[in-house]
């Protein structure tokens, strides 16, 4: 059963042990953690069962003002005499530990139990008589006699209850040592437009170290040497103590612009934003030739013109060719059918030759194409070409052979000699 002063109300009232029976034990263990004392004390084990079962614990807050009332919560919930107002698991318990000196729990209102305290008991048994108390006297007087025979395994007891208390101890060691010893944050004040010397003075007064490297920027707006911003920002919180560097202005350095018509646009726009300066990249659809006059991101045009000077947070806008790639007139222009199916494995289309009886075309020549000359070419797109073929030839029947008179004189004389033989 363990020592009475941890005995849970349900065992000293003769009820078997349960998880939530080890989590009033623990409430105790953290009682006398916080205060130094036991909750019920009395002149025998009796007396102290009596009010494990009838008396509520007493408030941590009242015995050390210094203890939250979150913390306070936390053992009236463990050490209910109601089990159903208990943790249902030390999970739960240690869960209500690791969030009981967060600063949103800081007024927290003490905890009210759900269910009635004296149920759980009244439902059981009614309050005991003189003669069933001095019974309970003697069985648990019996039960530390045997405990007194049983020096070992009560060694063991106590090493247990030991380990317990070191680790509920460590627990509220780990959650309480950084919040009391948590250093204060502070925010960081404004000091942008303030000379170096005057930003220094006015951070350390703020509780800050000031980083002896500063960080230099191209800024329009502030005059060189004074404060732009600070990394942190002004604004934030940080702890007391902590550096913080300056971004300090090195006035307004622009460059001036190069005529970069030509040229490729990454490149440019690289150098450009080197400098802060902003690039927006436009199209223009330009015809693409046989011979490639025009390349894939060529610079054609340039706004602000070459010759401006432009500084950091200004804009230049950089046009580039949209190549549009357009039908030939694949009929005048006499194409094979061959140089057709190039040019459209070339640009993705699909391509359908399809033949026509002609006598006005020479056979194979490309006599129709469904797309005008002229309009854009898009991938994927079916062409279909007409190419003349060479009529056929109507066949006629065979004429018979007019016969001629010296033929006949022959056929005559031929079938009279016959006949007269």
């Amino acid at each position: 059963m363990g020592s009475v002063h941890y005995l849970p109300p349900e065992q000293a009232n003769g009820k078997g042990a349960t998880l939530k029976s080890d989590i009033y034990s623990l409430g105790i263990v953290m009682f006398e953690l916080l205060t130094g004392q036991l909750p019920f004390k009395g002149d025998n084990a009796v007396e102290i069962a009596i009010k494990q079962m009838k008396n509520q614990i007493p408030s941590v807050c009242n015995i050390n003002s210094l203890i939250p009332q979150s913390v306070e919560n936390i053992i009236l919930k463990a050490c209910a005499k109601n089990p159903k107002n208990r943790y249902n698991t030390v999970v739960e318990m240690y869960n209500d530990i690791q969030t009981c000196l967060d600063e949103e729990r800081k007024d927290e209102k003490r905890h009210v139990y759900q269910f009635s305290e004296t149920e759980e008991i009244e439902d059981t048994k009614e309050l005991k008589n003189i003669k069933e108390i001095k019974k309970e006297k003697t069985e648990l007087d019996e039960l530390e006699d045997e405990e007194d025979n049983k020096k070992s395994n009560k060694a063991f007891m106590i090493i247990g209850i030991t380990i317990a208390v070191l680790i509920i101890g460590a627990i509220i060691a780990l959650i309480t040592i950084p919040k009391t010893t948590k250093v204060k944050e502070i925010m960081v004040p404004d000091v942008s437009k303030l000379t170096i010397a005057a930003a220094e003075s006015k951070l350390k007064e703020a509780g800050f170290e000031v980083n002896e490297q500063r960080e230099e920027r191209t800024n329009k707006d502030i005059e060189e040497g004074y404060v732009i911003m600070t990394d942190p920002p002004q604004g934030v919180k940080r702890k007391k103590g902590t550096t913080i560097t300056l971004i300090v202005s090195s006035g307004e350095k622009g460059i001036e612009l190069e005529n970069y018509v030509g040229q490729n646009f990454h490149e440019v726009k690289g150098k450009l934003e080197a400098y802060g300066i902003k690039v927006v990249e436009e199209k223009k659809d330009v015809e693409k030739d046989e011979k490639d006059t025009v390349k894939e991101n060529q610079i054609l045009e340039q706004r602000p013109i070459a010759g401006t000077k432009v500084v950091e947070g200004d804009t230049v806008t950089l046009i580039i060719p949209n190549l549009v790639v357009k039908y030939p007139n694949f009929v005048e222009e006499k194409w094979t059918k061959e140089s057709i199916e190039k040019f459209c494995k070339e640009y993705e289309i699909s391509v359908q030759f399809v033949e026509e009886e002609t006598n006005s075309y020479e056979a194979g020549t490309v006599i129709k194409q469904d797309r005008v000359a002229g309009t854009q070419v898009r991938k994927g797109y079916p062409l279909v070409i007409t190419i003349a073929k060479e009529k056929e030839k109507p066949t006629t029947p065979e004429t018979t052979k007019p016969t001629t008179s010296e033929e006949t004189t022959e056929t005559t004389t031929q079938t009279e000699t016959q006949e007269s033989n």
